[in-house]
This record gives structure tokens, sequence and C-alpha cells, in this order.
């Protein structure tokens, strides 16, 4: 849990769609989430700042090729950030067969603040996407 003046990123996963446990293998013919779970200490998420919460999923099979780039952004307290505490969902379409035995990583950057902002990173644990 961050101190009352910072907001930080807890944890990064990936699992199939609306599941709870991360996973290692996904199928190739399914969409999958890629969970961002973060954090906005008091003085941060009272205040009602901007945020920006980007998700980059990378192939590292495939010469670390960027697969999706997703962002959520607003401001603390609003719909897209409405508590202390976040978990958000970035849908990821199938990867289809091409992608079998691929080994994939998903990253995310948070930003809260327009002056000298707050910065944290994660990554998640590389998985790899399946056969069905």
């Amino acid at each position: 849990m961050p101190n009352t003046n910072e907001a930080e990123l807890a944890r990064v996963f990936q699992t199939p769609t609306n599941q709870t446990t991360s996973e290692e293998t996904l199928s190739s013919n399914t969409a999958f989430d890629v969970v961002v779970e973060a954090e906005a200490g008091n003085n941060v998420f009272g205040a009602g700042g901007a945020f920006k919460l980007q998700m980059v999923l990378t192939d590292l099979t495939a010469s670390y090729t960027g697969v999706s780039t997703q962002t959520l952004s607003g401001n603390f307290g609003d719909g897209n950030w409405p508590a202390a505490k976040l978990t958000h969902r970035f849908v990821v379409p199938a990867q289809g067969a091409a992608r079998n035995d691929h080994a994939y990583q998903a990253f995310a950057v948070l930003q809260a603040g327009n002056i000298n902002p707050i910065v944290d990173f994660e990554q998640g644990d590389i998985f790899v996407i399946t056969p069905p």
C-alpha cells in the first residue's frame, strides 16, 4: 500500500476473460485479459488529479513485437478510477494459431499528476500462447 502522497502499481497479470487467477498459458483462439492492479494514497486520490495507466503487451518470441498498447486515463475519483484501489482489465483479442507457442509479457506504466508526476511501472510474468 502506498503512503498518502504516492500512487503505485501493485500487480500485472494475465488471465482468461473475467477470471481472477493468473495463468501461465492462454489459448490462441480466445480473448484474454491483462489485469492491472494499482493503488493511490489518500492525498493523491483525494486531490482528484489526472492519471494515465498504460499497458503494453509484447511478443518476446517475435523479436519483442508489440501486440497491444492500451491506455486508461482520467482523474482520480472519476468513473475510470473510482476508489483508492483500482483493478482494471485490458481486453486482448484472440491471437490466432500463428502465435501458438509464442512467449508474451505484459508491462504497465502509471503516471499520476501533471507537474512532476509520480511514475511507477510493473511487469507481469512471461506466459505462453498455446493451441486450443
